[in-house]
């Protein structure tokens, strides 16, 4: 894998409206991003950068947003419940502790919410997504159960987020089972709001 050609701020940037070329999810647009874990080597091949809509350099308005990374982990480095669900926040962190340059993530965990401003200065530069899909790469591969990534951007307006946002609330409910599993938070199963999907959970295991 090659290294990353753009560079990283290295701390939190603030980027004004007046310097901003528009938001990738602004206002009420759909922004989302998700992580999801697999074995399969047929579902995630080898890394891969894929980019479903306009490139960053060829938008000129705000427009809804997603990113997406399918995470293949090396089979057997899995070692129990416990081990998975801390690897799955901390593929999630990821995004917490990457600032590239000229791209300013805004990410609410509640709202399940990642919105970006983009920088002028850098667009003309030449930011792009394979740019700060490689950081995002590069930053994945430090965990050392992963193997290959698959980073998917979208900003086709007509891309069903919707459907997207329903998949990766159920992959959440599916991590916060596991914690429940894990850590036994669960002291009444009848009354859990989790409890359907803690049974799903537990059949996989």
């Amino acid at each position: 894998m090659l290294p990353p050609t753009w560079p990283d701020e290295g701390r939190n940037q603030l980027i004004f409206s007046q310097d901003a070329a528009y938001e990738l999810g602004g206002g009420q647009l759909s922004a989302i991003g998700g992580v999801c874990i697999t074995e399969d080597r047929e579902a995630v091949g080898e890394d891969e950068i894929v980019l479903l809509g306009k490139d960053l350099p060829d938008l000129r308005e705000d427009t809804p947003y997603a990113r997406i990374a399918l995470i293949r982990v090396k089979e057997g480095s899995v070692e129990d419940t416990n081990h998975l669900y801390k690897l799955v926040r901390a593929q999630e962190y990821v995004r917490y502790h990457l600032y590239p340059q000229g791209f300013m993530m805004r990410i609410s965990s509640m709202k399940n919410r990642e919105t970006v401003r983009l920088r002028k200065s850098d667009l003309q530069a030449g930011l792009s997504f394979d740019k700060v899909g490689s950081m995002f790469l590069e930053a994945y591969h430090r965990l050392p159960e992963v193997e290959a990534v698959k980073l998917i951007f979208v900003t086709d307006p007509a891309f069903d987020y919707d459907a997207l946002s329903q998949s990766l609330l159920r992959s959440e409910q599916i991590t916060q089972a596991l914690d429940h599993l894990v850590n036994k938070v669960n002291m009444d199963c009848h009354s859990c709001a989790l409890q359907e999907i803690c049974e799903e959970v537990e059949k996989m295991l």
